[in-house]
């Protein structure tokens, strides 16, 4: 979805160098700003700091993200940088104390639960996109608390690797509802058999009551109660997909027990 952003600068030129092999560039506050669309819910975003741009790459140190309607707005801080050389590679790492998607997401015809998962399938199946990146990108989020489908999810980690012509890669974390928690480290399959390859560990200890939350972003993880356990940890190298899942040198344990 275009970003549609505009730039305010405030600031000084520089030049470093002599003569005409010398090197122009920009030091000081700017503000890009714009509005992007998820899922039929227009989003305006705001990302402001300090930003020093030269031939080499332009950083923005003490960045501040905001997404969303004022009232409303999910608000990150962190870093950015991009360097032309050797090879155009961006780097983001952002943090939020607490990132409320009922409040960004959510409206009275569809929760938020449900545009999220429309957003994950769809940016999955768009595999032009990720073949058509102009630049490695290193992305890290970490946030303690997020907000989604009435729950706290909590200690969420997620790190992203993505460069045109390779499997974007995730490592990701977080402990869930239900006493639940996951752990995925490995490379996403895009297109339309979107799928995850890699390491997966996985704790439920009350599979009903996941299952119910579940269902709140996929109506389809009702059948997680149809298992014929209560609790399960799982460890191991999966191919996981919308069809099924394969495991190999799983570690697994059961609980049958009430």
């Amino acid at each position: 979805t275009p970003l549609n952003p505009r730039a305010d600068l405030d600031g000084y030129l520089t030049f470093a160098g002599d003569g005409a092999r010398g090197d122009l560039g920009f030091e000081g506050l700017t503000i890009v700003s714009g509005t992007t669309h998820l899922n039929g819910l227009s989003v305006p975003w705001r990302l402001t700091g300090q930003m020093k741009a030269s031939h080499a790459g332009v950083a923005m140190d003490e960045a501040e993200l905001r997404a969303g309607e004022e009232e409303r707005a999910l608000i990150a801080n962190g870093a950015w940088a991009f360097e032309r050389l050797p090879e155009p590679k961006a780097r983001i790492h952002m943090q939020a104390r607490q990132l409320d998607l009922d409040r960004l997401l959510g409206a009275p015809n569809r929760p938020a639960g449900r545009r999220l998962s429309a957003l994950v399938t769809e940016a999955l199946a768009d595999g032009a996109f990720f073949d058509a990146l102009p630049a490695k990108v290193d992305a890290k989020l970490e946030a303690p608390n997020v907000i989604l489908a009435g729950e706290s999810i909590s200690d969420v980690r997620a790190d992203v690797s993505l460069k045109a012509q390779d499997l974007p890669r995730i490592a990701f974390s977080a402990q869930l509802p239900a006493r639940a928690s996951i752990s995925l480290d490995g490379t996403l399959e895009t297109g339309a058999a979107a799928a995850f390859r890699g390491r997966a560990d996985v704790i439920a200890r009350d599979i009903p009551r996941l299952a119910t939350y579940l269902t709140l972003l996929d109506p389809d993880a009702m059948r997680l109660r149809d298992l014929p356990m209560r609790a399960i940890e799982v460890s191991g190298d999966v191919n996981m997909s919308g069809v099924g899942a394969i495991g190999r040198q799983l570690h697994l344990r059961l609980d049958r027990s009430e």
